[in-house]
């Protein structure tokens, strides 16, 4: 069966124009996927650049904590050096001024020489809690230093102020 002369052109034009709208949907699709494709590229770009620069600071930070720790323990190992110098003196002293109790605990030493020795054991005394004072305040200043220093890697060397509670 023979379709009329006047229905066969309207039949091919609306067959043609749903070919045209199918083709246009197609390369509609075709270029969002594209537009899809290339914004995944870029994010994964820009993701890349973040991750890289986020490696850096990491490599930095712990450059700069293993630097901080490796003078920590050279300043820790000078300071107990040191401590030890400090406490080996404060162990002389008193068995300097043990000696010299003993010898004044003892008898038969004249009034002159107990009142001498016991100026002994007084200026020994003094001179040993100066020795004590200075080792406490030398073995703070390595804590102190350290405690300032991480601050400042915790902070970015930002100056702190009295509102900061971190």
């Amino acid at each position: 069966m023979a379709l009329p002369a006047a229905v066969a052109p309207t039949l091919a034009v609306a067959a043609l124009k749903e070919g045209l709208s199918l083709c246009q949907s197609i390369i509609s699709y075709r270029i969002a996927t594209q537009q899809i494709e290339l914004q995944r590229e870029h994010m994964h770009i820009e993701a890349n650049a973040i991750m890289q620069r986020l490696d850096n600071e990491y490599k930095t930070k712990i450059e700069q904590l293993n630097t901080v720790a490796s003078a920590h323990k050279i300043t820790l190992a000078e300071c107990k050096d040191s401590s030890a110098d400090t406490v080996k003196m404060i162990e002389e002293c008193q068995s300097q001024i043990q000696q010299l109790l003993n010898i004044v605990a003892s008898t038969g030493i004249s009034e002159n020489l107990k009142i001498n020795l016991i100026t002994t054991v007084t200026q020994l005394s003094q001179q040993q809690a100066q020795l004590v004072g200075s080792h406490i305040q030398s073995s703070q200043a390595p804590i102190n230093g350290f405690a300032m220093m991480l601050d400042g890697i915790r902070d970015n060397s930002r100056p702190r102020t009295f509102t900061d509670v971190s």
